[in-house]
């Protein structure tokens, strides 16, 4: 290695200009030739696939936020209909506390009428009774109407 000579070991690199390139090109032209059209190909091929690649992430990101404004549509109508109905079990449960109520001052009515009609059993005072289904009409005079202050309709 002292005598001056380089070593073979060692890489070399040169800088060529464009015309040097062409004439090694046409020195080398029908080797190199394909390899460049080659190479060509695969970089056409492989901008195609990128392009399609986007396309195709332009869409997926498009049905996400479809399916993602879906979804809040869903949860939107699903919170409302979950109002709705616990509006409607507290009107049920404001109409059953109606109904209750109803029901009970019907009973005092028929327990009065009920007392009445046994103080009154032998006395011709009851006209008439009249049955429609659910519903039985005592038709009493006017004399109990005055004496007793009870209204005489009864559901049964």
């Amino acid at each position: 290695s002292t005598s001056g000579r380089p070593n073979d070991d060692r890489n070399f690199f040169f800088v060529l200009s464009g015309e040097e390139i062409s004439n090694i090109l046409s020195v080398f032209g029908g080797s190199i030739d394909p390899l460049l059209k080659n190479l060509d190909e695969k970089k056409q091929r492989f901008r195609q696939n990128a392009v399609s690649l986007a396309a195709e992430l332009k869409e997926v990101c498009s049905r996400l936020a479809y399916q993602e404004q879906s979804s809040a549509r869903g949860k939107l109508t699903r919170q409302e209909a979950e109002r709705k109905v616990k509006k409607m079990e507290e009107e049920i449960c404001r109409l059953q506390e109606r109904l209750e109520e109803r029901d009970g001052q019907l009973q005092a009515s028929a327990s009065a009428v009920e007392k009445v009609l046994l103080h009154h059993r032998n006395l011709p005072h009851v006209s008439r009774s009249i049955n429609f289904g659910n519903l039985d009409l005592v038709m009493i005079s006017s004399w109990l109407f005055d004496h007793s202050g009870i209204e005489i309709i009864m559901i049964h």
